[in-house]
């Protein structure tokens, strides 16, 4: 569960929060679904190794090789909180997470992931639960519902990634034939004054035992909104 060297550009709290939650993943992968095949296990287990990678990385695109071929994915707008805050809770996400992972980056990576980028909602909410951030026990409503949203969301950015093909009543993801130098650097990743384009916590857990531990106030605007 070692993670990369690349990945020290990340707070203290992040790179705490990609160990808690890679650690036992990659050595033992407990969190598995029970009806999935040793194949499938051993896809997902490969999966989350390269998730690790690509959130602690968040300023560069990030290329996954699947079973199919590889997939392209943007740099997050939003980086990691810059005094180590924790991120919002949310009830598809586990607690322990890094504060840049969020339900809009793990839909888009999961829409990336499709199979020569297309296939139904039913198959990104599939796939979304290969994430190690994702909470087990997550059910199908749930994940129906947030995927929903967020990829209502997808499509109307600026730069979509995703589209509805209405023949198909199938998803579309844009961006796996891009280079990855088309992809644009976000802004808090740039030389400059410290916080520029990165947020610092203005939430505090209600908790005694966090009361101390502020939480990551970046995860509120567009890009990292977890209220669907």
């Amino acid at each position: 569960g070692k993670l990369p060297s690349h990945e020290k550009g990340l707070n203290g709290g992040d790179r705490a929060g990609l160990n808690a939650v890679s650690g036992g993943i990659l050595g033992g992968g407990a969190d598995m679904f029970p009806e999935w095949d040793e194949e499938r296990k051993l896809r997902v287990k490969d999966f989350r190794k390269q998730e690790v990678e690509r959130y602690s990385v968040p300023e560069k695109p990030f290329v996954y090789r699947n079973h199919w071929g590889e997939s392209k994915v943007a740099p997050l707008k939003r980086g990691p909180a810059l005094d180590g805050g924790r991120p919002r809770e949310h009830f598809l996400l586990k607690n322990d997470r890094p504060s840049h992972v969020t339900i809009l980056c793990l839909v888009r990576d999961a829409a990336s992931r499709m199979t020569n980028g297309v296939g139904t909602r039913h198959e990104i909410c599939d796939l979304l639960r290969e994430s190690q951030f994702i909470r087990e026990g997550a059910n199908s409503v749930q994940l129906n519902t947030v995927v929903s949203g967020a990829l209502d969301r997808l499509h109307y950015e600026k730069d979509p990634c995703v589209k509805f093909v209405s023949e198909g009543k199938a998803w579309q993801y844009l961006h796996n034939d891009r280079p990855l130098d088309s992809f644009t650097t976000p802004a808090w990743s740039k030389p400059g004054p410290r916080g520029k384009g990165r947020k610092t916590s203005a939430r505090t857990s209600a908790s005694p035992v966090q009361s101390s531990r502020h939480m990551s106030a970046n995860n509120s605007d567009a890009e990292n909104d977890e209220d669907e």
